[in-house]
């Protein structure tokens, strides 16, 4: 296996980490403050629901 092979194999989760702090570090503040200004963006964060594993948590009273 050659040098840039090793580079793209993430064998544990400093490996993910890594990766994915390279791929956000092009967007600068500006950027995110926009994103998340875009409420009407269809992603899965932007619903008007509880979240799922909030929703379970009071479903079984693992929360008080």
């Amino acid at each position: 296996m050659d040098e840039s092979q090793l580079k793209e194999t993430l064998m544990n989760t400093d490996d993910v980490l890594d990766m994915l702090d390279q791929l956000l570090e092009k967007w600068d503040e500006a950027w995110w403050n926009e994103f998340w200004q875009n409420t009407e963006r269809n992603a899965p964060f932007n619903v008007d629901l509880p979240d799922e594993n909030l929703v379970q948590y009071v479903q079984h009273n693992r929360i008080d």
